[in-house]
């Protein structure tokens, strides 16, 4: 019995619910990586996949990383200030 094909948009948001909706968003019919902002093919697993091993991909996500960590030391060090102000 042959595979059943799913329709666009459910398999557009299985890859939004594997890798995170701070990886993925979908518009309509585009898979679009929001640390690379590109619109990833997205007609088979393997493709996605190999977009995620991808060094332009690894690269956005660890500049990614880094301002979270930037964002968070910059608030522990503003919190800091203010309770020693205390």
């Amino acid at each position: 019995m042959p595979k059943v094909k799913q329709n666009l948009s459910n398999r557009l948001q299985t890859y939004v619910n594997l890798y995170g909706p701070k990886i993925f968003s979908i518009d309509k019919s585009v898979l679009f990586c929001k640390m690379c902002e590109v619109k990833v093919n997205s007609d088979k697993k393997f493709n996605v996949s190999q977009h995620i091993k991808s060094d332009k991909h690894i690269k956005g996500l660890a500049r990614y990383e880094n301002q979270i960590n930037r964002q968070q030391q910059q608030l522990l060090t503003a919190t800091s200030n203010i309770s020693k102000k205390s």
